[in-house]
């Protein structure tokens, strides 16, 4: 972490011809885990294995077996087969992880619709800006918190402050509106502990800023106050209150004089997924361009309005001259007619998601089934080996078997998890597409 250079080179010095030479050749070199990352490195080492009987960590199995190898006086084999055994379970493991990783990539290489999202999202700032959260917490200010202020003290800086006429306001607003799910709880305890008592706190809303102030607060739109300012909004919803008129400045593409209808439609997509619902939801504007009388096709002109409209729409009243029945109705018809067909073009698009989802399910949770199951299979074979040429007493022949019928056991409690989780997985998805129109806006450029 803080490290600017491009190339971080790390030296591993090992004595020649020692037990630490035997591992770094045998295990750690042979098996390429210096060519992979930090990351990949992590991930193997936190992996839980079974070895005789007992679950732990991949780290530990190696801590365990560097000790025997400078502790016990091991003969040569019994060296190389206790190097093997830690071999196996970091080759499992670095496949499993292979598997992901090629699973993940093919996903997010194949999937079109996946491509055209990330390019949405990254090219035409369909993302909540730090300018939007701003003024949604300003907007929340004005609604509910009246008694606090929002005052920017250094650029992209706030100091929020509470009133000393109202000091709990702040703390009463998070108690009826904060996010009450099991991780929104300990958030919420978190930005409580860190403004206890205090009567004002920094904050931005710009990622930079907190990077380089750690001591201010950091709002984005997973933080525990803007997740009560939106739970504030959807239970004080006023649908009644859905239709607007304002003006945006003209621009390189927005001419003066022009006017448009921008419709905000939320599109909710619901399926279950192993038994549990996953919903998705999309707001989708919809421009009706009153100087053609048809809906706008360049979507760029689309973009821009709907972008520039979240910050910088400025009031303008409704005139007489902007009522037309005619053209009203014609583009509730053209709505109706576009939105029916993204509808069709979403459920199309799920489905085909869900099938990808569904056989990439399938094949990771069998390659997962079936390296636990090798495990003990493997562990069975070693044990009964043991059992038939290695001289043990009565009791270390008990553990043996008993060791072995646990294995066994465990082996058929596997497979029937198998079953019941490719059967959940192969499951009707139940599929459905909504929508809703959230606003109307009439929009004039000056």
């Amino acid at each position: 972490f803080g490290q600017h250079s491009p190339v971080v080179n790390i030296y591993n010095f090992v004595v020649a011809n020692s037990i630490q030479e035997t591992i770094y050749e045998r295990l750690l070199e042979r098996i390429g885990i210096f060519h992979g990352t930090i990351g990949d490195m992590e991930a193997i080492l936190d992996a839980q294995v079974t070895i005789n009987g007992k679950t732990k960590t991949i780290l530990d199995v190696y801590n365990e077996m560097e000790r025997e190898l400078y502790t016990k006086e091991l003969t040569e084999e019994e060296r190389i087969r206790k190097v093997e055994e830690v071999q196996r379970a970091f080759e499992n493991e670095k496949l499993n992880l292979h598997n992901l990783q090629d699973g993940l990539s093919n996903t997010l290489t194949n999937d079109a619709y996946f491509r055209d999202e990330i390019n949405r999202i990254l090219y035409k700032n369909a993302y909540v800006t730090k300018e939007e959260l701003e003024n949604f917490v300003k907007v929340i200010m004005t609604k509910h918190l009246t008694t606090c202020n929002l005052e920017e003290v250094a650029p992209e800086i706030f100091e929020f402050n509470v009133s000393m006429s109202q000091p709990a306001a702040l703390k009463n607003f998070l108690t009826q509106y904060g996010d009450m799910s099991d991780e929104g709880v300990i958030n919420l305890n978190q930005f409580r502990s860190r403004i206890i008592d205090a009567t004002s706190f920094k904050l931005t809303f710009s990622q930079n800023v907190a990077y380089e102030n750690t001591n201010i607060h950091y709002f984005n739109i997973y933080h525990p106050f803007i997740q009560a300012c939106l739970n504030y909004m959807v239970k004080n919803e006023d649908e009644s209150h859905s239709s607007f008129s304002y003006a945006l400045d003209s621009d390189d593409i927005l001419r003066a004089g022009n006017k448009f209808y921008l419709g905000l439609y939320k599109i909710l997509s619901s399926r279950m997924v192993q038994g549990i619902e996953k919903k998705t939801a999309e707001l989708l504007p919809i421009v009706f361009n009153l100087q053609t009388n048809e809906l706008e096709t360049n979507d760029e002109i689309t973009d821009r309005i709907f972008r520039r409209s979240q910050v910088e729409g400025y009031e303008r009243n409704v005139h007489v001259s902007d009522i037309m029945p005619e053209v009203i109705d014609d583009m509730s018809y053209d709505f109706t007619e576009y939105i029916t067909s993204i509808k069709q073009q979403r459920y199309d698009e799920e489905t085909r998601q869900a099938e990808s989802d569904r056989l990439r399910n399938l094949q990771q949770t069998k390659e997962y089934y079936s390296l636990r199951i090798a495990n003990h299979e493997e562990n069975i074979r070693e044990w009964e080996w043991e059992l038939n040429y290695v001289y043990l007493d009565d009791k270390e022949k008990r553990g043996k078997e008993g060791a072995i019928r646990l294995a066994k056991a465990n082996i058929q409690l596997l497979e029937n998890e198998l079953e019941e989780h490719l059967s959940l997985i192969n499951e009707n998805k139940n599929l459905t597409i909504e929508d809703k129109l959230i606003s109307l806006n009439l929009i004039t450029i000056k």
